[in-house]
């Protein structure tokens, strides 16, 4: 949802992603800052309510409870999972090999995985939904977006790798997944299969009683970021959340990317004799600045031939360590750095100059001279 569309009404669901530490700072800013102008509705777990109650405390609470009943089935071989029956795991080997034991077993089965497009994992969900296959194998995406006739969820595994380390599903996490069997008025059961442990009474308990911790802290960037210059920008993204209850996020990819090319010795010479563009709409004017910046002015760098080089072949290798940091970092660069460094500027494109040349600005091309 592009974040400058104005809407009367607005929806943000899985509000408790808010917690996720690789997204949840972008649910945190949705949560705090987007609105519909006449009504926004916040749809997600019951752990949310209160740290909702705390960041917006003219929130009105509207509970769903669960029509159908969750139980614990336990233990099952995959070859004997009963039908309508979905197997969670957490890697696409595992998926697949389950996948595969299944059709030779029981005849087939449908595959859902978060790197499938929409277009074919919607294809997948048709081909379980249409009855042409008993099972669907999937990793924990199932939990979200997707409602499906399934009677029974199975766990391959409980443990995942959530980019930072192999650790145990959380009983919320757990209970996310367990509950997309049963529908409506329907019962579901929930087990294990293959290699994964039993579960212990007290996660038992909790899934099927619906009892999670409350979420306790969110995941918060800096939203009003500075792009003057590079390290105006470190400053910005660095910023501490004021409030009470937010945590600033641990640097995702595009935080990583920006901290690599600063680090860079070349680029930052590069960075120091740039020119500095500032666009406006298709228009572009060229100043020469040297070392000087102009804050709170959205720019990006052209930094003479080496950057010309690497912006018309980003995918080029080279030996030059500040062509590669140039010429592959911006590709991780998110949508929020785009209007400072964007992998396809509207100004254009600054040929070779040579030494001791000039760059003069003609219309909406370049010359030297």
């Amino acid at each position: 949802m592009p974040p400058q569309v104005e809407v009367p009404f607005l929806a943000i669901d899985e509000i408790q992603l808010c917690a996720d530490f690789e997204r949840g700072h972008i649910f945190t800013d949705r949560l705090l800052h987007r609105r519909g102008t006449e009504e926004t509705m916040l749809l997600g777990a019951a752990t949310m309510r209160g740290i909702v109650e705390q960041l917006l405390p003219k929130t009105t609470f509207v509970a769903r409870p669960r029509f159908s009943k969750l139980s614990y089935a336990g233990p099952k071989k995959i070859t004997r999972l009963p039908g309508r029956s979905a197997v969670v795991a957490f890697s696409a080997e595992m998926v697949y090999s389950v996948a595969e034991l299944i059709r030779r077993q029981r005849g087939g089965a449908a595959v859902v995985l978060g790197a499938l497009s929409p277009r074919t994992r919607n294809a997948q969900v048709a081909l379980y939904q249409s009855g042409d296959v008993n099972y669907i194998v999937a990793t924990d995406a199932i939990g979200m977006g997707l409602n499906m006739d399934v009677d029974h969820v199975a766990f391959a595994a409980t443990r995942k790798f959530d980019g930072f380390q192999y650790r145990h599903l959380s009983p919320a996490e757990l209970g996310q997944v367990a509950g997309r069997a049963g529908r409506y008025m329907n019962d579901g059961t929930f087990g294990v299969t293959g290699e994964a442990d039993p579960f212990d009474q007290e996660t038992i308990d909790r899934l099927e009683n619906h009892n999670f911790e409350s979420v306790r802290m969110l995941q918060w960037r800096n939203r009003d970021l500075d792009f003057a210059s590079i390290d105006a920008l470190r400053q910005s993204l660095s910023r501490l959340p004021q409030q009470q209850g937010l945590t600033r996020a641990q640097a995702s990819a595009d935080v990583l990317a920006l901290e690599s090319v600063a680090r860079d010795g070349d680029v930052t010479r590069l960075r120091n004799r740039a020119m500095m563009w500032n666009c406006s709409g298709t228009s572009a004017r060229c100043r020469t600045t040297g070392t000087s910046r102009m804050p709170n002015t959205p720019i990006w760098s052209r930094a003479s031939s080496s950057f010309s080089r690497a912006r018309s072949a980003p995918f080029r290798k080279t030996g030059s360590s500040a062509s590669s940091a140039i010429a592959t970092a911006p590709m991780a660069i998110s949508t929020h750095y785009r209007r400072a460094f964007p992998i396809s500027a509207p100004g254009p494109i600054l040929p070779t100059a040579p030494a001791g040349s000039r760059i003069q600005p003609i219309g909406r091309t370049a010359r030297a001279t």
